[in-house]
């Protein structure tokens, strides 16, 4: 399984990323804004946007490994 993150660069940090991409797709089954797509080397990804919510907000510093650690958590408890 591969997942990634994708953001506006020029919101960042002020806003976090919210699109979290995995392959093969496997969906939470939490609605909202979903697309599938297909990478240049054929590989299907599912597109969730998933806004972090007020966990941006309480993070002690705005680093990536803080949110992918916290975020990706929370969306992966209930799979």
């Amino acid at each position: 399984m591969a997942v990634g993150v994708s953001f506006q660069e020029e919101g960042y940090p002020e806003y976090p990323p919210h699109w979290i991409h995995v392959s093969p797709p496997l969906d939470d089954q939490k609605g909202g804004v979903v697309e599938n797509h297909t990478d240049s080397q054929g590989r299907m990804w599912l597109a969730m946007s998933r806004p972090p919510g007020d966990l941006w907000d309480r993070l002690p510093t705005k680093h990536m490994s803080s949110f992918i650690s916290e975020h990706l958590r929370r969306i992966w408890k209930d799979i």
